[in-house]
């Protein structure tokens, strides 16, 4: 009979820990989407960016030949 308890409660500690590391996982895999979707809206406003910077460049070169000019 002291076997069969022993292998129970190994059973029940097996079982408690697959389901922490499930949740664990879980979290993870979470944190990951969170991570992605952060990445996503970086890469959007990086795109948002470039283009000011090229719109601003565009701006300033004719200003720059001016300057030349003078």
């Amino acid at each position: 009979m002291s076997q069969i308890g022993d292998l129970e409660n190994t059973i029940e500690h097996i079982i408690k820990d697959i389901n922490q590391r499930e949740h664990a996982i879980r979290d993870k895999d979470e944190t990951i989407e969170e991570e992605k979707r952060k990445n996503q809206e970086l890469e959007k406003f990086k795109f948002v960016l470039n283009y000011k910077i090229e719109e601003l460049k565009r701006d300033i070169d004719p200003l720059e030949n001016e300057l030349k000019q003078l």
